[in-house]
């Protein structure tokens, strides 16, 4: 007879014996018991008591002694980040001094735990660059009092999916911008977008052509030569807020007039 056994143990000396006799993954609970005479062990072991006969019947295969470790770090929100670990974290343990990010952003202002405490959230109040990152995690313990080693680390990409594509002026007193995600409409506003460090009054009116674009009237034509737009502040359907500081620009020519000469290279 083949058969999987797991052990639990929490950190309040909680123990559970599961079995799973067709060897499927499928772990049955045989029974739990309070224990806490014996806290740590730097060792572990089997004892097994069996007759004379089956002496030679008897195997152990397929040791698996999990430690406490992260699994994986993404993107949450342009302003956090969860970090998964293979066991539920202890809440008593986590601090937002627990974790360090590099490129000087350091620890998060919030730090909460989702997904049945198998992730921290982490949470910067403020957008989080796009790029390469490396997170440092130290004194953090996990629910069956195994402790996370000393300055455990994962390199992940913090990518914000929202942004600003393209820019485009279809009438000389509209602006057309397409994003890279579907819009919360709700979440536009006028004062979301600064034409020209401001020089050009508001929009007047929004309308949404397409799920993915904006298109903002302005009450007289915008002025010839190269124009800037600055966004910030709405959100994709996803949850996403467009980074702060996004921007696009295109230019408006003078209309011709009656002798003027245009020249095409190629």
């Amino acid at each position: 007879v083949n058969i999987r056994i797991k052990v639990l143990r929490d950190n309040t000396g909680n123990w559970e014996v599961l079995i799973d006799s067709a060897v499927t993954g499928n772990f049955v609970s045989q029974g739990t018991i309070s224990d806490n005479d014996h806290t740590s062990s730097s060792y572990f072991g089997l004892v097994a008591n069996y007759t004379s006969t089956r002496s030679e019947l008897l195997y152990f295969d397929d040791f698996f002694i999990n430690v406490f470790r992260i699994d994986n770090a993404q993107a949450h929100s342009n302003e956090t980040i969860d970090v998964d670990f293979n066991f539920p974290v202890d809440a008593a343990t986590l601090e937002n001094s627990d974790f360090t990010l590099s490129d000087g952003l350091g620890s998060p202002q919030q730090t909460q735990l989702v997904n049945s405490d198998l992730t921290a959230r982490l949470d910067y109040g403020q957008d989080i660059p796009n790029g390469n990152y490396t997170l440092t995690v130290n004194d953090l313990d996990d629910t069956f009092g195994n402790s996370l080693p000393a300055n455990s680390q994962i390199n992940f990409t913090f990518a914000n999916p929202f942004e600003l594509t393209a820019t485009a002026s279809p009438q000389n007193d509209q602006i057309l911008l397409t994003l890279s995600e579907d819009l919360n409409a709700s979440t536009v506003e006028t004062g979301d977008f600064m034409v020209n460090d401001g020089s050009i009054d508001p929009a007047t009116g929004i309308t949404f052509p397409e799920d993915n674009q904006i298109l903002l009237a302005f009450s007289n034509p915008l002025p010839s030569g190269s124009v800037e737009i600055e966004v910030s502040g709405f959100e994709s359907v996803n949850g996403w807020t467009i980074p702060s500081g996004s921007s696009g620009a295109f230019f408006i020519y003078d209309d011709y007039q009656a002798g003027d000469i245009v020249i095409n290279e190629f």
